[in-house]
């Protein structure tokens, strides 16, 4: 379906990316979901769209430094090209955010502040493995782009 007027055909649709689809994408080993992960990526460098925030790159370090095949000169690299999607760090108000929406949403505080990093980054999309799946919140829509 066609969009309805320029605004909707022009505006740009940022996407915040969980640290279990860089991981998934980055960690060495073969399997289907790698492929689609670096596949979503891909098109994410693209466009420009893609957003993360520094607790994204601190998560996707620790596990990427652990994994069999990657290190920790590795995992830097890698993590170093993901820089220029933090359009903004957490500060003290994102934490307070954060814990709003754990206690309206019901989120663990560390999945609260994924959507709150999100939000400040102005994105309107999350996609993550472990977020709930095409819930809706603080208004932004959370997807599986793995399924």
């Amino acid at each position: 379906m066609p969009p309805t007027s320029i605004t909707a055909c022009c505006t740009r649709s940022l996407i915040f990316v969980d640290s279990d689809i860089l991981i998934r994408a980055h960690a060495a080993g073969r399997w289907a979901s790698r492929e689609r992960a670096a596949e979503r990526l891909r098109r994410l460098w693209m466009t420009r769209d893609g957003r993360v925030s520094v607790q994204v790159l601190q998560e996707c370090y620790v596990a990427l430094s652990q994994h069999e095949g990657s290190g920790e000169a590795v995992a830097s690299e890698i993590l170093r090209n993901y820089d220029s999607w933090v359009s903004a760090p957490e500060t003290p108000a994102t934490i307070r955010r954060g814990a709003e929406i754990q206690a309206f949403a019901g989120l663990p505080f560390w999945n609260a502040m994924i959507v709150a990093a999100a939000e400040q980054a102005g994105a309107s999309l999350i996609w993550s493995e472990r977020l709930p799946d095409r819930q809706l919140i603080a208004g932004i829509r959370i997807l599986n782009p793995l399924c």
